[in-house]
């Protein structure tokens, strides 16, 4: 499940919780090629400054740049710490 409350809010004690980030203007080409154009900056701002359940990293969760990174390594990189776990258990 993915979503900004997800893994702070919804699922605050979720075995695996990953925070996903990439730098504003890589966020905007993103959605551009989506064919959506809004103010990533401004969404940003106001979701960081809300009074309930502000954006965050949550404790706990792996924090992950996919700035410079494909899909397949952000998928990567997410399951080497569920790979790890689940071998320790």
């Amino acid at each position: 499940m993915e979503g900004r409350d997800i893994g702070s809010v919804i699922f605050p004690d979720a075995a695996f919780r990953f925070f996903l980030h990439a730098n504003p203007a890589e966020r905007a080409r993103r959605r551009a090629s989506e064919g959506q154009q809004d103010s990533i900056a401004e969404r940003d701002r106001l979701d960081s400054s809300r009074k309930t359940a502000p954006l965050a990293c949550p404790p706990g969760a792996v924090s992950i740049d996919t700035t410079h990174r494909t899909l397949a390594e952000v998928v990567e990189q997410m399951a080497a710490p569920i790979a790890a776990r689940l071998a320790a258990a």
